[in-house]
């Protein structure tokens, strides 16, 4: 029933409070719990601010629970919303963590570099050298290289003779005595452990002791030995000698040789003979093989630190016994020898500069040696066997650089300041100017390690 208003608007309607309203009763929905069911608008609460009532979410959940379950939302009291990190912070972070991980792996490459540029002097070259195989008065040193072999031919014989021949090869004799040479005179003994004598024909000079980098070399020379009798029993494989003459002195220990070829040749008895003219072109073919084969092989042994003079290469050949190689063929056999003569590069260099008049404190090198031209004077004069001195023909320019001790600066810049490093380097005089990178950046030591300090060398 509608109770009339006592108050009017505008025009007269009477106005129906809401409270007033009674919702007709419904059938119970047999899902819906009872408590629900019993339900008024009266229970739904208005809005504060006066808005229209809206139903809420959580109250069609609840009238829409078919589990009979009641479930309490707090409608007044919302989860809080999440807090935002700020972006500054973020990009901190990130800078950080970039810093730290430059830091550590420039700390895994840690090391140092030094450029030095060496002193050098170019050197025009108009001049004559002395050599001898000791130096006294000349200017140079210089050694023999003698490397030898054997070819051999068959050809066809056409008559015997009887003949007695010494067997012969070559040794290299060693002075581990003295940095002093040693002469030895012609006929000077050598003597295989089983007790066979050789003897070198001619005076040589065995070369003192050496330094080389840092270690006592000792001197030698390759000489030619030939069996103090006739017979094949000195045929012999490579061995070792004594020189029976120093027995009893200190010399005997320290001086000895070893072979550098077998020893062939020796014969006694009847052997095939080739006519003259069949054994005249057969040597002749012979010395070329070998003068090839002798050549190929020292070219091979020249190195960097040596330098060959033009016209300073000798070679000689001689016919051994031949021997039977069936009823009418016989082996001719040429054993050919090759003798260098041979000049320290370093040595050069420190005798051209003294032309100068300045003698350096620490070695020298030439590094365009391919440019200056080194010849022999007078060569058909030369007797490799003896110690005679000669004259060399130096022309060219010459750039001469100074050896720079690495190992030596490595070791004074060793966990030094970096700002220190050019009163270091103006210690040698062999260094004209140098610079350093240390790494990583902000390092201002050297390592300690002086492996991690590489040195690099740079020419003008």
């Amino acid at each position: 029933m509608i109770r009339r208003s006592k108050n009017l608007i505008n025009d007269g309607v009477k106005k129906q409070i809401i409270q007033d309203v009674v919702l007709p009763r419904q059938k119970k929905p047999a899902s819906i719990p009872s408590d629900i069911n019993k339900r008024s608008i009266r229970d739904i609460p208005i809005p504060a601010n006066g808005a229209s009532a809206r139903k809420s979410s959580t109250e069609e959940k609840v009238l829409n629970n078919t589990s009979g379950e009641d479930k309490a939302t707090d409608l007044h009291d919302p989860k809080p919303p999440k807090r935002d990190v700020p972006k500054i912070v973020l990009w901190g972070i990130v800078f950080v963590s970039v810093i730290t991980l430059v830091f550590a792996i420039s700390s895994l490459f840690n090391g140092a570099t030094v450029t030095i540029t060496p002193k050098q002097q170019q050197v025009t070259l108009e001049h004559t050298l002395s050599a001898s195989k000791e130096k006294n008065s000349s200017d140079l040193t210089y050694q023999i290289i003698q490397i030898s072999d054997t070819a051999s031919k068959v050809v066809s014989s056409d008559s015997e003779e009887f003949v007695e021949e010494r067997a012969s090869g070559n040794i290299v004799i060693y002075n581990n005595h003295s940095s002093a040479s040693q002469e030895l005179v012609a006929r000077t003994r050598f003597e295989t452990p089983d007790g066979k004598i050789y003897r070198i024909q001619e005076e040589v000079i065995v070369p003192g002791q050496q330094i080389v980098d840092g270690k006592e070399v000792p001197g030698q020379i390759e000489v030619t030995v030939y069996a103090d009798e006739v017979g094949p029993e000195y045929n012999f494989g490579l061995t070792d000698f004594t020189i029976p003459g120093f027995k009893g002195e200190s010399r005997f220990e320290n001086f000895n040789a070893k072979s550098k070829t077998p020893m062939t040749g020796g014969f006694s008895g009847t052997r095939p003979v080739v006519n003259e003219d069949t054994a005249s072109r057969a040597k002749i073919e012979l010395q070329e093989l070998l003068k090839e084969r002798l050549t190929n092989e020292l070219n091979g042994r020249i190195s960097g630190n040596i330098i060959i003079p033009e016209n300073s290469i000798f070679f000689d050949s001689e016919l051994l016994p031949s021997s039977k190689v069936d009823a009418d063929k016989v082996e001719i056999i040429s054993r050919g020898t090759l003798s260098a003569v041979s000049i320290a590069t370093a040595e050069l260099a420190e005798a051209i500069l003294e032309k100068t008049g300045e003698k350096p404190p620490t070695p020298v090198r030439i590094d365009n040696i391919n440019d200056i031209e080194v010849s022999f004077i007078n060569p058909e004069d030369f007797d490799t066997q003896g110690a005679k001195g000669i004259s060399l023909g130096v022309t060219g320019v010459a750039k001469i650089v100074w050896m720079i001790d690495e190992e030596q600066i490595k070791n004074d810049l060793s966990g030094q300041n970096k700002k220190n490093v050019q009163e270091i380097l103006s210690k040698y005089e062999a260094v004209g100017r140098g610079r350093a990178v240390v790494r990583p950046f902000w390092k201002r030591v050297f390592p300690s390690n002086i492996s991690k300090i590489k040195i690099r060398i740079e020419l003008e």
